[in-house]
């Protein structure tokens, strides 16, 4: 059974706002993989979080700079700093 994420803040459910957004893991300033993902909100706050990731796509596959770079033109590209955690 699957259960919608909840806003710690605010006690609500959050909700979905896009589907196939894409999430790019940078390491010291290198792009090191790109996950596909979805984008949830909280009707409250307006908290956004990425969930549901499927599998990763490396930046050794053919198609990895042309995913980014359509992303990028939707407005939904975002970037995930890994040293940070």
């Amino acid at each position: 059974m699957y259960r919608r994420p909840v806003c710690v803040k605010c006690s609500r459910d959050m909700l979905p706002k896009t589907n196939d957004v894409t999430l790019v893991d940078v390491y010291q300033k290198v792009e090191t993989g790109l996950w596909l993902g979805d984008l949830w909100h909280c009707p409250e706050c307006g908290v956004e979080v990425i969930i549901g990731f499927g599998t990763q796509v490396p930046p050794r596959d053919a198609g990895f700079r042309s995913l980014i770079a359509e992303a990028q033109r939707r407005g939904v590209c975002y970037y995930s700093d890994v040293e940070k955690g």
